[in-house]
């Protein structure tokens, strides 16, 4: 999938537990007369580790059990945020919305055995996220005012991987770079929103991600041609705050810097909002080459490197309490 990698893996293994009334059944929808009935709707589950050493079970699981929901046991059991794991049958992932009764496995000699991967890169973005979810939460007391958690639609699982393919085409790239991958795919099924209104900085992950390329007026993200993706724009009275990831590299070429998937802040006054073309990498092309100002729009910063990827970003604001190009964080 998109932008990670492969900690490790655990082995899950499975058979079917043996009923007087249905015999031994499968997973595959062959030879239906030992399709299981009623009393043989479960299966046994253990983990094992690639060591060999038993590390859960075997319990009995219904065959009803959703992929996800086995993988929210084994997030449980050892640990790990449950988006950082992912099973597999034959180098395949699987969906995680598939019941195990359909997962078209079988085995008659043994148990079936699923591998489980554990993303190390969405391991410790996840991680980083709930601890900001907590500093924003301090944050706020000590100011007494400020910053709100609330909660919105999280993408699916299951849909995550297309969103993230949506997001690339609009933007105009083969792939994202993996950390703004591993943010993206945190962020958007976190079912968390958030705002800083000390430093002007706004995540909404119901704005539209898969667009053309293009932003409408007065959105609160999304995506611009020329790699660039908006994870937050802040209408502040006349002003418009933007934090922006340089996914293709655009931004870093135009600025004579190096990298692709840094951060950049750029302010403007929001008569932004009636200009074509608004907010893409050649809008921003047309800003450079006036030496920071463009006819139709009052430019306050052009785009400013602020951080070198978004999980610099997130632990600059926790460390220094205000983000990066903020109000605060100037």
């Amino acid at each position: 999938h998109v932008g990670s990698r492969v900690e490790g893996l655990l082995c899950v293994s499975f058979s079917y537990l043996v009923s007087s009334v249905g015999g031994l059944s499968n997973m595959s929808g062959e030879d239906p007369e030992t399709v299981p009935t009623a009393a043989t709707e479960e299966m046994s589950v253990q983990l094992i580790l690639l060591s060999g050493e038993l590390a859960w079970g075997p319990q009995s699981v219904n065959l009803s059990t959703t992929v996800a929901e086995l993988i929210q046991k084994v997030a449980q059991h050892v640990g790990k945020p449950a988006i950082a794991i992912h099973l597999l049958h034959e180098s395949t992932i699987l969906d995680t919305e598939a019941a195990l009764r359909s997962l078209g496995v079988a085995s008659k000699a043994g148990p079936i055995t699923l591998q489980c991967s554990i993303d190390a890169m969405l391991m410790e973005t996840q991680s980083v996220f709930d601890k900001f979810l907590i500093v924003l939460g301090d944050l706020n007391a000590k100011r007494k005012t400020g910053a709100t958690i609330y909660e919105s639609k999280a993408v699916a699982r299951s849909a995550i991987d297309a969103t993230l393919k949506e997001i690339s085409a609009a933007a105009g790239l083969d792939s994202l770079p993996a950390d703004a991958a591993a943010w993206l795919r945190v962020l958007l099924c976190s079912g968390k929103n958030f705002c800083d209104y000390v430093d002007d900085f706004v995540w909404t992950g119901d704005v539209d991600w898969g667009g053309v390329g293009e932003i409408e007026g007065g959105s609160t993200g999304g995506v611009a041609a020329g790699g660039l993706i908006y994870v937050s724009i802040f209408g502040d009275n006349d002003n418009v705050l933007c934090w922006i990831v340089d996914a293709g590299g655009e931004l870093a070429k135009m600025n004579g810097e190096e990298g692709a998937g840094a951060v950049y802040f750029a302010e403007t006054w929001d008569d932004i909002w009636e200009c074509e073309g608004l907010l893409t990498r050649a809008f921003w092309q047309d800003v450079k080459n006036n030496g920071g100002t463009h006819g139709q729009v009052t430019i306050v910063s052009p785009p400013k490197r602020v951080a070198g990827c978004l999980t610099d970003l997130f632990a600059a604001w926790m460390a220094n309490g205000g983000v990066p190009g903020g109000r605060k964080g100037k």
